[in-house]
This record gives C-alpha cells, sequence and structure tokens, in this order.
C-alpha cells in the first residue's frame, strides 16, 4: 500500500543537478519481527529528490538475492511521484514453511522509471524468523484406547485395594519456603558503536541483564548531554544518522521486561555528530548555498565581490566528502555570471546522504 504527501510548493524551473546526492531518500523501521505463521508487514518511506516528476518502481530486496521472491510491495509497485512529495510503502513478507529459524535482512529499492540508472537503497532492516510450527500428529486411536481400558482397569484395582485397606493417618504438610523476587537488574549499559557521520549506520547493545526476558532499544538525540529528545521510528538496533542529527549527540535507552518488573538504563552520551560535505562544483552559487545548507553548512564565494547567484562553481574548500562541524563554511571558487544570466525559483534541496567512512592514519 502506498499513499504520497503532494508537494505544496512551487514547481523549480530548470536547475542545474547536483552530482552527488541520491534521487531519493528511501527510511525504514530498524527490523521486522515474523510471525509464527510466517508472515509480517513493514513500512518504509520514500521522497522524490530528483526535482522533477517522476515515476518510481518499488523493489524489495534482500541480502540473499534467492530471498527476494519472500517479500513483495503491496499495490502497485510503480507509482507517480510529484517533485518533492513523499509516499509511504507497505511491505509484506511470506517466508516458506521449510525454511530454518534465523535471520535475513531487507531494504527497499527506488528506481527511477525514465532512468533506471538513478536508484537508491534504504537502510537494511533486520528480519527475525521464527521456527516453523510443527506439523499435527495423526491420532493413535488404537494406542489410546488401550492405554485407557489399561488405566480403567489399573484404577478400578486402585479403588478396590483402597476401600479394603486400613486408613492411615495423613503426613504433616511440608514446610513451605517463598521463592526469592527475581527482580531485572541492568549489569552493564548498552554500547553504541560506530562513526558517528551523517550517513553512517551505528549500532548498539540491548546493554547486560538479570532476570530478564525481553529487551527493546530507543534512540535519542540530545542537543546537550542532559536535553534529549526520541528519534521516532528509530527503535532497533541499527540506526542510519540522518541529517537533522548533525551537530547533535547520540544517546540510546534500554528498556528490560522481567517475571515481576521493567527497568531501563542508559548509554553513554556519544561524541557529537559530524557531517559530510557534498560536491557542489558545476552549480551556480544559488543552487550551491541551498544544497550546503540542506547538509547544515554554509558556502561563501571567495573570488566575486559582487556575489552574483548566477556564477558557476569551479572548486571548493574542503573537497566534496570531507568531514565537517555543523555550520561549518565551505569557500567556492567560481567563474563569474552576471545575475541577469540566469533565472533563479527558490527551491528547497533535500539532501539524502551517502555513508561515508572516516579514512584512518595507517
Amino acid at each position: 500500500m502506498t499513499s504520497e504527501t503532494p508537494h505544496t510548493s512551487a514547481d523549480p524551473e530548470e536547475t542545474p543537478a547536483a552530482a552527488g546526492p541520491m534521487p531519493f531518500a528511501v527510511t525504514g523501521p530498524g527490523d521486522l519481527q515474523i510471525a509464527a505463521d510466517r508472515t509480517g508487514t513493514t513500512t518504509f518511506t520514500v521522497t522524490n529528490l530528483t526535482g522533477r516528476p517522476v515515476r518510481v518502481r518499488l523493489q524489495p530486496k534482500s541480502s540473499d538475492p534467492t530471498h527476494d521472491a519472500w517479500y513483495s510491495v503491496s499495490g502497485d509497485p510503480e507509482v507517480p511521484m510529484t517533485v518533492g512529495a513523499t509516499i509511504t510503502v507497505d511491505v509484506k513478507a511470506k517466508v516458506p514453511a521449510d525454511v530454518p529459524a534465523g535471520k535475513d535482512s531487507l531494504h527497499l529499492r527506488a528506481v527511477d522509471e525514465a532512468d533506471p540508472e538513478q536508484l537508491t537503497d534504504g537502510q537494511p532492516v533486520a528480519v527475525a524468523i521464527p521456527a516453523a510450527p510443527a506439523p499435527p500428529k495423526k491420532g493413535p486411536y488404537l494406542a489410546i484406547a488401550i492405554i485407557a481400558l489399561v488405566v480403567l482397569l489399573v484404577g478400578g484395582a486402585a479403588i478396590w485395594w483402597f476401600l479394603l485397606r486400613t486408613p492411615t493417618p495423613p503426613p504433616p504438610p511440608p514446610s513451605l519456603t517463598p521463592s526469592p523476587i527475581l527482580t531485572v537488574a541492568m549489569t552493564a549499559p548498552p554500547v553504541i558503536s560506530g562513526q558517528l557521520v551523517v550517513g553512517s549506520v551505528v549500532t548498539t547493545t540491548a546493554g547486560t541483564w538479570t532476570n530478564a526476558t525481553t529487551t527493546s532499544v530507543q534512540w535519542f538525540s540530545c542537543t546537550a548531554p542532559t536535553t534529549c529528545t526520541p528519534i521516532p521510528g528509530a527503535s532497533g538496533t541499527a540506526f542510519q544518522i540522518m541529517g537533522t542529527q548533525a551537530g547533535t549527540y547520540l544517546k540510546v535507552t534500554a528498556t528490560a521486561v522481567g517475571p515481576v518488573d521493567t527497568a531501563t538504563g542508559d548509554s553513554a552520551v556519544s561524541a557529537i555528530v559530524r557531517t559530510v560535505v557534498p560536491n557542489v562544483a558545476t552549480l551556480n552559487v544559488f543552487g550551491a548555498r541551498s544544497l550546503l545548507a540542506a547538509y547544515g553548512l554554509t558556502g561563501v564565494v571567495a573570488n566575486d565581490p559582487t556575489n552574483s547567484g548566477c556564477s558557476i562553481v569551479t572548486s571548493q574548500t574542503p573537497a566534496q566528502g570531507s568531514v565537517a562541524d555543523k555550520n561549518g563554511v565551505v569557500q567556492l571558487v567560481v567563474t563569474y555570471k552576471p545575475l541577469t544570466s540566469c533565472v533563479y525559483v527558490v527551491a528547497t534541496y533535500r539532501a539524502t546522504f551517502i555513508p561515508y567512512s572516516v579514512p584512518t592514519k595507517s
């Protein structure tokens, strides 16, 4: 099932396409729990970032291509999208009965029908597959009849013996020792792992607990180490950092449920999340500044005192792929173009962040 959120701002006229951002933003939950009947449903969101109306093809994909047939889109897998529109996509799972219990990984791929090379793979969703239900056993009717007859004979003999025996006094009742109360206690807090860069996927443990039967986690975004807000939908052990988390800290709260009580425990607050510098070369100054703003950065022209928005960016510092703090400055070197040489339409650039690995020193 898909639904579209209309784009209410005016459609922009032609502007140069930015090299680097993906054509779609695809987000989803952290995990999918398959039910006992081997079925399940999860929901993704897809946003059109191409800057033009498109017809998008929606393809559920497994990390194992032989498992792709387990997943399907509810409704039409090919959907028209207006500029900047966001749709929700329900993906159904049906795991064959002969597949053993285990884990799989699912992501949603969004493909531009007009240009199949323009595609985006969403973040992976962990799929937990339970054991298949045991087949019903055939009733051994003859064996049951024989057992019933034996029980009847033995029971009759026991009753006859009970009626004829000499009564004996009952034994004293056994002393009762109360069972200990098993309360939940945390022995080790959750631990966040991974690169704290926009676009990266970070993971967490649920911590270590005694007397816990189930555990769950919730990710938080913190403007200060003690000022934190839960991130909607971020309840899995894996989380892809988005642009809205740039300049904030991350924290995880684990909840453990036991036989008689529930307890929570927090991870340590992470270091500050940084952002990745996109490529703005070949864009005019208007487009470059809008794209950089979507990444939490500011573009400053270094060699054009007129500050013409139609000038074309020829180089940038820092370069594409560099890691920077939120509100950092990117210096732009441009080829001058007068303001009258282009028509600028105010548009909203939405950034899709490509996961970036920070190089380590050898």
